[in-house]
């Protein structure tokens, strides 16, 4: 599995080697490191001078939706969101702004991911049209991504896919969900927002955003926000318990270790420790399921039948 969710486990599972006397420790340091973005999201959503989330929350460039006044609250928060977890900022070029990505690490990037999604699963997702501005907002992230050079699509955050999304979320979702508790009020616009919640604007005309052109069929597909297995997981609390995430990734580690066979066949997909892609992500699915379950935790998970995996 050579992604950034392979890299960034392998990575706390050799510090927890390093230290086989001070685990405790590299726990602490993760949840430091968790906490520490969260802080920064916090920061950004409480930000009302961000000129980004402004601007783009002011009218669509491309015209496709009308963005009128009591929809910019929520506009504005997930846009500061969308930039955060993909590493963009506006940066001064002389007269000029510029937005440049950041150089994160990859545990920041992944980390970033996992915040940012927990954030507007339970902090956003209770407004009214939420879904419309998640795809705005990823609309316009892509496009100042890529003019950036990042990959940043529809399916993708910080170079994460939606399985990838999802694992991380089961591993530390439990951390993020405990430091946003009663953080909503810290939001900007947080009173405007609570203006847009209620039956009033899901029903009717009020609950429509004029578009220019009616959604096409795969715009709807990559909604990945709104797929089930996230909502399950960030929505119903289907985490490894924070104190158990430790012992989960030792097993992790071990299971993986004892099946490390190379493979030499043409075209395979096995990597250069011998570990195969796309048996990995199957195998850590069904050890995060067991190891879940073993703590108590009712975790369903989707596994991948495609490109031959089951």
């Amino acid at each position: 599995m050579g992604d950034i969710l392979r890299r960034v486990l392998n990575k706390w599972l050799e510090e927890r080697r390093k230290h086989p006397r001070r685990n405790d420790m590299v726990d602490q340091r993760i949840s430091d490191s968790i906490k520490k973005i969260v802080d920064e999201l916090m920061q950004k959503l409480n930000n009302h001078t961000d000129n980004i989330a402004k601007n783009y929350c002011q009218s669509d460039p491309e015209g496709i939706i009308t963005i009128i006044d009591y929809h910019k609250p929520l506009c504005k928060a997930l846009m500061r969101t969308f930039m955060y977890m993909n590493g963009l900022k506006l940066v001064d070029k002389g007269t000029k702004k510029k937005i440049e990505v950041e150089e994160d690490t990859e545990e920041k990037s992944f980390l970033k991911c996992i915040v940012g999604t927990t954030v507007m699963l339970k902090m956003l997702k209770k407004y009214c049209w939420f879904k419309d501005y998640v795809e705005y907002a990823l609309r316009i992230t892509e496009a100042r991504g890529d003019a950036a050079g990042i990959e940043s699509t529809y399916n993708k955050c910080s170079g994460m896919d939606f399985d990838q999304l999802k694992i991380g979320n089961i591993l530390v979702g439990e951390t993020v969900a405990k430091l946003i508790k009663g953080k909503d009020s810290e939001i900007a616009d947080y009173g405007n927002l609570q203006n847009i919640i209620g039956p009033w604007c899901r029903s009717g005309h009020h609950s429509k955003v004029k578009r220019k052109v009616p959604r096409k069929l795969e715009e709807k597909e990559k909604e990945w926000m709104s797929e089930s297995e996230m909502k399950d997981i960030v929505e119903n609390k289907q985490y490894v318990p924070t104190d158990k995430v430790g012992t989960v990734l030792e097993k992790l580690g071990e299971k993986m270790k004892k099946k490390k066979t190379p493979y030499e066949c043409p075209g395979s997909t096995t990597t250069e420790d011998g570990s195969d892609d796309k048996e990995d992500r199957k195998y850590l699915f069904l050890t995060l399921k067991y190891s879940s379950n073993e703590y108590g935790v009712s975790v369903i998970l989707f596994i991948p039948s495609v490109n031959g995996i089951l």
